[in-house]
């Protein structure tokens, strides 16, 4: 049983490398059909020597994560990332987030910035960016521009600007979250150092090292 958990972790870990660095799926039946030939023997040392052999090293995991786009489909893969990430921040009183249909996906700097309504009733961001505002699409989907938020803390801050946005994340009990309050400000220059930070703990998490 140990060693079908050890197996199934390490799947975890090759495929997410994989799909973030793009690597073509044709090449995935060829390689669990020769994972269905090992022999029992050492089978997880085997196994896991023919996923390192198939998948990106943490320079090439890194690199690509970092310029990942998590945008439509590939939403559910950034709420699954930033879950397992928060873990890791979580002390034994914090909340465990059982199901990924507690929390909402979060863009701090807000998905709208350039319509009439998100300027005038929600904060004009575009100002507020600056000559930012042009790089905004390019930074929406960075992984540092993202975190979870429970629903209805998600509908209060919606497009609002980044201090209004504090005061519901620090209502949250997610503390990745949280902890976003203490940015004095949001803009791209913040969205580089947390997609560093966190990029760099997800080639720690996802490794088969």
């Amino acid at each position: 049983n140990n060693d079908v958990l050890e197996i199934l972790r390490m799947i975890e870990i090759f495929m997410l490398r994989r799909n973030v660095a793009e690597y073509r799926t044709s090449e995935l039946e060829d390689i669990f059909v020769a994972l269905t030939k090992l022999p029992d023997e050492n089978i997880v040392v085997a196994t896991k020597q023919i996923f390192v052999d198939n998948m990106p090293s943490d320079e090439e995991f890194e690199t690509r994560l970092t310029g990942h786009v998590f945008k439509g489909q590939l939403e559910a893969r950034a709420k699954y990332m930033l879950e397992y990430l928060g873990y890791g921040t979580l002390s034994p009183t914090e909340m465990v987030i059982k199901s990924h249909r507690a929390v909402e996906l979060e863009h701090i700097m807000p998905q709208t910035i350039d319509t009439k309504k998100a300027k005038e009733e929600l904060g004009d961001w575009v100002s507020y960016l600056g000559e930012d505002a042009a790089l905004h699409g390019e930074y929406l989907t960075k992984l540092g521009n993202l975190t979870m938020l429970g629903k209805k803390l998600n509908i209060v801050a919606s497009n609002n600007p980044f201090e209004a946005k504090k005061v519901e994340y620090e209502k949250s009990e997610i503390a990745m979250t949280r902890e976003l309050a203490a940015n004095a400000s949001w803009g791209l220059k913040q969205i580089d150092v947390r997609t560093e930070k966190l990029t760099k703990q997800a080639v720690a998490l996802w490794s088969l090292a």
